[in-house]
C-alpha cells in the first residue's frame, strides 16, 4: 500500500476458505426470493425463515449503492446475481429448483415487469412494504423476544418512518401509514450535507446521486465531532428543514438554512453547522421514541433500522438515552429491505439469527490454488498477521463470507496498528476518505469497560463511543476531536479468526485494537482475489 513514510511497511494477507452458510440450511425448496432495484440493489434468499444469502450487486459491479437507475444492463446484473445466489448454495448441498414466493418493494412497482423473466421460475408474487421489510430484518436479527422497532428512511412506500412491535407473532405496525404527510429526516440530513465546502472535495461526482449524498451524509457526521457548540439560531432553521414536508419544501429550506454559516469564522463554522444539524436529528428522533416511553417496560430491547440508522453518533445517543439494549443490524440500509421481506414471510424460528456474514466468498475462489502458486503464499496465523502489524505493516485480509452493509467486519478488511498516527492519513488515503472521516477500528469485547467509558456492544460496527482518557494516547490513529471511535465489537463466538488476531496483537502492542478499513478496492468491498493482489500490487507503489 502507498508508504507515508519509509518506516511504513507493507504486508498483504489473504486467509481464503469456502464455507457453509452463516446459517446451516436443509435440502428443501421451501424458499423465498427478494429483490430490491433502484439503488443499494440486492438480491435475498431465505429457506425455512432462515437467510441463506444475500447477493448485494455492487460487490458483482463494483459500483457503490449500485441500482437500476446506473444501468440499462440491470436485467443481466440481477440475473447473474441470481445465478451466482442458486450456485453458492448448490455448492452447500442445497438445491433451489424454485421459489415457492417472491417479494419486491412496493416502491418499484412501476418498474417491476422487465426484471420478473430475470430471477426464475417464482410460484407467487408478493409486493412489501418498505419499512416492513426494514423492521422485519431488524427484529429478526435481534436477540430479543420482544423488542420496540423503529424504522427511519429517506422514503418508502409506507412513509418514511415507523414505530413497530416485533413478537412471536411477526411485526407489528404501530403508527399509520404516513405517506407524504410525513417529514423525511433522512432526505432533510442529505439536502444539510449538500454544502459547497464539502461538495469541492469530490469533483466529478458530486450531483444527486445516492452514492454521492451518503457519502456527503457521513462526511457531516464525521465533522459534527469536531464542535460542540449548537448555534440556536441555526437550529430554527434546520428545525424547519427537519419539518417540511415535499422535496421543494426541504431543498428550499436547507438551501436557506446553510445561508446562515458564518464563514467568516472559517473551519469553524463548518463544524458547529455540522454539530446543529446533529443536535436537532437526534433531539427529532428522540421526541418520536419517547412517545412510546410506556412500552418499554413491555419489551426485552430496541430495534433500530433504515438509513437513518448509519448514522454511529445517532445510535450512541439513543442507547445512552434508554434503559433498554439497542439492536442495529448489519447493513440497516436498503441493501437489506429485500432480506427483511423474504424473512417476513415465514415465522420467527429464533431470536439472534446472525446476518452479518451473509454474502457470497470470493467469486473466484476455485482459483485459489494458482494464486498460492504464483504469489508464492505461505500459511500464516493470528500470531504471524500480529507480529507483521506490530513491525508496521499495513495488512489486507479476505475471508469466509463478505459482510452486508458498508462496513468492513474483519472478513474484507484492511488492518494496521492504532498507535501509530502516521497511519490515520495512509488509511483514509487508501480507502479514499476525507482527512477528518472516521478511521474504523476493531476492539475486543472483553477490553470494552476498560478502554471506553460505555459499554455498548457493536457488532456491527454501528456505535461510536468514546475512549478513556488514560486509553486516547494509545491509539491515535483512530480517535476523533471528541474521544470517539468508530468501533466494531468482537466475540469469539461472531469472529473467532478476528479475536484471535485482537489477543495477539494486545499481547505484541499492549492494547486490544486494530484499524479495521473496508477493503475497498474500487467501491465496494473486495469480491475476488484478482482485485485484491490488484489493489495491493497498485497501493505498494
Amino acid at each position: 500500500f502507498r508508504r507515508v513514510s519509509t518506516c511504513v511497511m507493507f504486508g498483504v494477507f489473504l486467509l481464503m476458505m469456502l464455507i457453509s452458510p452463516t446459517n446451516p440450511v436443509e435440502h428443501t425448496n421451501a424458499s423465498a426470493i427478494g429483490f430490491l432495484m433502484i439503488h443499494d440493489s440486492s438480491v435475498a434468499i431465505a429457506i425455512n425463515g432462515t437467510l441463506a444469502i444475500v447477493a448485494q450487486l455492487e460487490r458483482f459491479t463494483g459500483r457503490s449503492r449500485f441500482g437500476s437507475w446506473a444501468t440499462q444492463n440491470f436485467s443481466c446484473h440481477l440475473h447473474h446475481a441470481v445465478l451466482s445466489a442458486r450456485q453458492y448454495l448448490r455448492q452447500c448441498g442445497v438445491e433451489v429448483l424454485g421459489f415457492d414466493a417472491g417479494t419486491y418493494d412496493r416502491v418499484a412497482n412501476l418498474q417491476m415487469d422487465p426484471y420478473l423473466g430475470s430471477v426464475g421460475d417464482v410460484r407467487s408474487w408478493l409486493p412489501t412494504h418498505h419499512h416492513q421489510s426494514h423492521a422485519a430484518y431488524g427484529f429478526y436479527s435481534s436477540p430479543f423476544r420482544v423488542a420496540l422497532i423503529v424504522t427511519i428512511d429517506g422514503g418508502g412506500d409506507d412513509g418514511t418512518m415507523h414505530v413497530s412491535i416485533g413478537n412471536a407473532t411477526g411485526v407489528h405496525k404501530l403508527t399509520p401509514h404516513g405517506g407524504s404527510k410525513q417529514p423525511n429526516w433522512g432526505f432533510a440530513y442529505h439536502n444539510l450535507a449538500l454544502v459547497g465546502q464539502l461538495r469541492g472535495a469530490y469533483p466529478g461526482h458530486c450531483d444527486r446521486t445516492f452514492a454521492c449524498l451518503n457519502v456527503l451524509a457521513k462526511d457531516l457526521v464525521a465533522l459534527a465531532t469536531r464542535s460542540t457548540e449548537y448555534n440556536g439560531a441555526m437550529a430554527k432553521a434546520v428545525h424547519a428543514v427537519f419539518n417540511a414536508r415535499g422535496v421543494r419544501a426541504v431543498s428550499s429550506l436547507a438551501y436557506k438554512a446553510k445561508k446562515q454559516i458564518r464563514w467568516s469564522r472559517g473551519e469553524e463554522a463548518l463544524y458547529e453547522y455540522a454539530a446543529t444539524v446533529q443536535s436537532v436529528l437526534q433531539n427529532k428522533v428522540f421526541a418520536l421514541v419517547d412517545q412510546y416511553r410506556s412500552m418499554m417496560n413491555e419489551v426485552e430491547g430496541i430495534v433500530f433500522a433504515g438509513g437513518v440508522a448509519m448514522n454511529m453518533q445517532l445510535n450512541t445517543a439513543l442507547s445512552l438515552r434508554y434503559p433498554l439494549p439497542l439492536h442495529v443490524p448489519a447493513g440497516p440500509g436498503d441493501c437489506t429491505v429485500p432480506a427483511g421481506a423474504v424473512l417476513s414471510l415465514s415465522p420467527r424460528p429464533a431470536p439472534g439469527q446472525s446476518t452479518m456474514y451473509s454474502g457470497f466468498p470470493l467469486h473466484d475462489l476455485r482459483q485459489l490454488p494458482a494464486y498460492v502458486r504464483s504469489c508464492r503464499g505461505t500459511p500464516t496465523s493470528p500470531a504471524s498477521v500480529a507480529a507483521m502489524l506490530a513491525a508496521g505493516a499495513v495488512v489486507g485480509l479476505v475471508q469466509g463470507r463478505e459482510e452486508l452493509g458498508p462496513f468492513s467486519l474483519g472478513h474484507r478488511s484492511i488492518f494496521a496498528a492504532v498507535h501509530d498516527p502516521a497511519m490515520r492519513a495512509l488509511i483514509l488515503n487508501l480507502t479514499q476518505e476525507n482527512p477528518f472521516q472516521y478511521v474504523p477500528s476493531a476492539v475486543l469485547w472483553e477490553r470494552v469497560p476498560e478502554y471506553f467509558t460505555t459499554a455498548i456492544e457493536s457488532p456491527h460496527m454501528s456505535f461510536a463511543l468514546k475512549l478513556r482518557q488514560n486509553v486516547s494516547s494509545k491509539c491515535p490513529a483512530v480517535v476523533m476531536a471528541d474521544s470517539s471511535v468508530l468501533v466494531q465489537t468482537v466475540t469469539r463466538s461472531a469472529s473467532p479468526w478476528l479475536h484471535a488476531l485482537l489477543a495477539e496483537v494486545e499481547r505484541a502492542l499492549g492494547i486490544g485494537m486494530l484499524i479495521s478499513a473496508p477493503f475497498r478496492p474500487r467501491g465496494a468491498l473486495v469480491s475476488t482475489i484478482h482485485e485484491a493482489l490488484h489493489m495491493a500490487v497498485r497501493d505498494r507503489r
